[in-house]
C-alpha cells in the first residue's frame, strides 16, 4: 500500500515519512507480501485497523499480517498457526520488526472450539484456503466485538461466490472487495 512497505532484511529501503517498512525474509512459511493474497490482506488491514485493536491471525504463516496490524497501531494480536516451521520463521519475523510484546504466536489449529475459547476481537485476519475459512464463519460471528470486522483471503475468484453466501449464511456482508490476479479478498462486517 501507500503505508505498508514490505521487504527482505538485505535489502535497503528508504521509507518516506508515515511508511511502515516490514522485513519478512523468505523462508518454508506463506506470506512475504509476493503473493496476491497476502497483497489483498495487506491492503484491506491498512484500510480497516483501528488504533488498540485485538486482532486474531488465523493462519498467520510467516506472521506478514501479525506484524503488520501491530505496526499499524494494533494493541495486541494473536497469531494462531498449525505449521511448526512456519512459526519458527514467524517467531524470528515477529523479533526482526520488534513486536514480539504486541504478538502472541500460537501453535494450533484455530477451529471453531479454538476460535470460542480464545476471547473477543475487533478484527480478524484469515488468509488461508476458502475450504478452511467457508467453515470457520460461523464461529467468526461470536469473536467479533462490536464494531468488529473481518478480512478473508486466500480465495480463488471462481469461489467467491460460494464464500459470500456462506458469509451471508453466517451472519456477514461483504463490505468491499479486493482482487488481483485470479484472488479474491473480502472484508466481511457482521449483518446488524
Amino acid at each position: 500500500t501507500d503505508r505498508i512497505v514490505t521487504k527482505p532484511s538485505w535489502t535497503a529501503y528508504e521509507a518516506t515519512p508515515g511508511q511502515i517498512v516490514i522485513d519478512i525474509d523468505p523462508q518454508m512459511a506463506f506470506g512475504t507480501g509476493e503473493h496476491a493474497t497476502t497483497r489483498g490482506c495487506l491492503r484491506l488491514l491498512d484500510e480497516v485497523i483501528r488504533e488498540g485493536d485485538r486482532v486474531l491471525d488465523v493462519g498467520s504463516g510467516s506472521g506478514i499480517l501479525s506484524v503488520a496490524a501491530a505496526r499499524l497501531g494494533a494493541a495486541e494480536v494473536l497469531a494462531v498457526e498449525y505449521d511448526p516451521d512456519a512459526n519458527l520463521n514467524a517467531r524470528e519475523n515477529l523479533a526482526h520488526n520488534g513486536v514480539e510484546g504486541q504478538v502472541r504466536l500460537v501453535e494450533a489449529l484455530a477451529d471453531g472450539a479454538f476460535i470460542a475459547a480464545a476471547g473477543s476481537f475487533d478484527l480478524i485476519l484469515a488468509n488461508i484456503l476458502s475450504g478452511v475459512i467457508r467453515p470457520l464463519l460461523p464461529a467468526f460471528r461470536p469473536a467479533l466485538r462490536q464494531g468488529g470486522r473481518l478480512t478473508v483471503s486466500g480465495i480463488l475468484q471462481r469461489e467467491s461466490a460460494d464464500v459470500t453466501q456462506s458469509a451471508s449464511a453466517a451472519g456477514f456482508r461483504v463490505a468491499r472487495e479486493d482482487r488481483e490476479e485470479e484472488w479474491w479478498s473480502a472484508l466481511l462486517l457482521p449483518e446488524e
